[in-house]
């Protein structure tokens, strides 16, 4: 006989029942996602040079799982199919993690990594950076949702190819392609907004 968590059997089912604030899909969400956001978590934190990524990672989970239960459960009402839930989360908790390391950073008692001085680029060059960023980020939000997502877990996300084939559900062999053509179209699209 099924436990009350197994009945959640695909991805779909289960964030429906995560929205009407079901306990045995919290249960099943905790046991079938826990591993995977402590470990992107924990990835996102040592890449960025983190000092103890081992309870940042603890902490930057506890908040995503905080994040998808507050205010009604709205961030779940985000996710959309036919993206992989897999995929959305890893992204979600990358971004989460690098949070939590900018509000560590900015405490008085924390050290700055290695290569971030505390002085700063001048702010000629911030001001070029902040508009280049803002380029990309309007850029990213006119490709394809599926052209964004496949950006987003690799780059933002630091994810393998294999990591995004398993995510969005396609053989390894097709995400080189897919990421070429994104970034192919995001090019244009930052060439064209450079004129």
């Amino acid at each position: 006989m099924k436990t009350r968590a197994e009945r959640f059997t695909d991805e779909k089912s289960l964030v429906e029942a995560l929205i009407r604030n079901d306990a045995a899909a919290w249960e099943a969400f905790v046991q079938r996602y826990e591993p995977l956001v402590l470990g992107v978590a924990r990835r996102t934190l040592n890449e960025s040079g983190a000092s103890d990524p081992d309870s940042l990672a603890r902490d930057v989970t506890n908040e995503v799982f905080a994040d998808l239960l507050a205010d009604d459960r709205r961030a779940l009402t985000r996710f959309r199919q036919p993206w992989s839930f897999k995929g959305w989360l890893g992204v979600v908790t990358a971004r989460r993690a690098r949070r939590m390391l900018q509000r560590t950073w900015r405490q008085p008692d924390q050290e700055l990594p290695v290569g971030v001085s505390a002085g700063g680029p001048s702010p000629a060059s911030d001001l070029g950076r902040v508009e280049e960023v803002e380029h990309v980020r309007r850029s990213l939000e006119e490709l394809k949702p599926a052209d964004r997502l496949v950006l987003q877990l690799f780059y933002e996300g630091g994810h393998s190819y294999k990591e995004i084939a398993e995510m969005l559900g396609r053989p390894v062999s097709g995400v080189g392609v897919v990421l070429a053509r994104a970034r192919e179209r995001l090019g244009r699209l930052l060439e064209a907004r450079r004129r």
